[in-house]
């Protein structure tokens, strides 16, 4: 047993990555605009990149390996990835190399670029995130796909509307109000930009624009033992945008009632 079990860990998790660069602004620009990590935050109130909750590999190396490339390469940062096949395409679409191991490992995929400045990144699909709940959700959000959501849901899931104050209970009603969202959210650049995950709960703040209207909202979201999703509640924020998703919304799920109908 080592000394730090039995009692409180001291270290809870990677605070950041620090490292040499001969052009420091450019290559973080770089990251931001190829891998979707947000540079550091220039102010206190501005939000820092939230990475998501999941394996962490901490592993020292023998001095004289060649897992890294360059003998003078003493680090190595690897990135876990949601979906490895699209960011590879996305780099290569951007004129990266991006050399994918073509043997899926017991642990996941892998594939190696290297940053505009020569430095490996090992980017990591493991074989477990898409069996948890929230990477579920993130991979329909990112698809758009209404048909998605359905098999997320619990039979009793219940759907807290911003904009409605009675609860909406049973899968088919929170189906057909999580599609409306797909489909007028999903209408300008959303993306979500912060996230906290603790046990079977997920808050999720997101940010997207309506034609001239900013939407700034949260996404709360319950799982239950099977990993299905049993309650979900936005909020909106400001006033605008809450009154411009109403009016879209209610379109939006009458439309999608006809359709059924």
């Amino acid at each position: 047993m080592s000394e730090i079990e039995g009692r409180q860990r001291l270290v809870t998790g990677l605070g950041g990555m620090f490292f040499r660069a001969r052009d420091p602004d450019a290559l973080a620009a770089w990251y931001r605009d190829r891998l979707g990590i947000d540079p550091v935050p220039s102010t206190w109130e501005a939000p820092c990149w939230q990475q998501q909750a999941g394996p962490t590999v901490f592993a020292p190396f023998r001095a004289d390996t060649d897992y890294f490339g360059r003998p003078e390469q003493a680090f190595m940062v690897n990135l876990r990835v949601r979906d490895l096949a699209a960011l590879a395409a996305s780099l290569r679409a951007a004129g990266i190399e991006v050399r994918v191991d073509p043997e899926a490992h017991p642990n996941g995929c892998f594939a190696r670029v290297h940053d505009p400045e020569g430095n490996p990144i090992e980017l990591w699909q493991p074989s477990t995130p898409m069996d948890a709940p929230l990477a579920r959700w993130h991979d329909a959000v990112a698809s758009r796909d209404p048909r998605r959501i359905p098999p997320l849901l619990a039979d009793d899931a219940v759907f807290h509307s911003p904009v409605v104050h009675v609860p909406q209970a049973g899968k088919p009603v929170v189906a057909a109000y999580l599609s409306a969202a797909f489909a007028v959210l999903g209408a300008g650049p959303f993306r979500y930009v912060r996230e906290v995950e603790s046990g079977r709960d997920a808050v999720l703040e997101f940010e997207t624009r309506l034609d001239d209207t900013e939407v700034n909202g949260v996404d709360l979201i319950r799982w239950d033992e099977a990993g299905l999703i049993v309650d979900f509640k936005v909020m909106l924020r400001p006033a605008r945008a809450i009154a411009v998703v109403q009016e879209r919304m209610a379109a939006m799920l009458a439309r999608l009632a006809q359709g059924a109908a």
